[in-house]
């Protein structure tokens, strides 16, 4: 079954990204986003609007560029799968 993941379900995920890389926090995996990668029957889907809102969210509030982005699979130029 495919799930869609909107921006509200994995900004989360790369919130908590930034901080282990930016603050070394620890990395702990949302729990929603745990449970969605724990359904293997799940196929776990981004569209393209989805991934422009992550890049914007890690340029803007991150001040990250576009090269950090595609390093943590935000590129625009592939269908994507989440944590494959």
């Amino acid at each position: 079954m495919k799930i869609y993941l909107d921006t509200n379900i994995i900004l989360d995920w790369f919130k908590r990204m930034m901080q282990k890389e930016r603050n070394d926090r620890e990395f702990v995996i949302p729990k929603v986003i745990e449970f969605l990668i724990s359904m293997k029957e799940f196929e776990l889907t981004l569209s393209n609007l989805t991934k422009i809102e992550i890049i914007r969210y890690l340029i803007s509030e991150w001040n990250c560029d576009i090269k950090f982005a595609e390093k943590h699979g935000m590129t625009l130029c592939s269908h994507s799968t989440l944590l494959t």
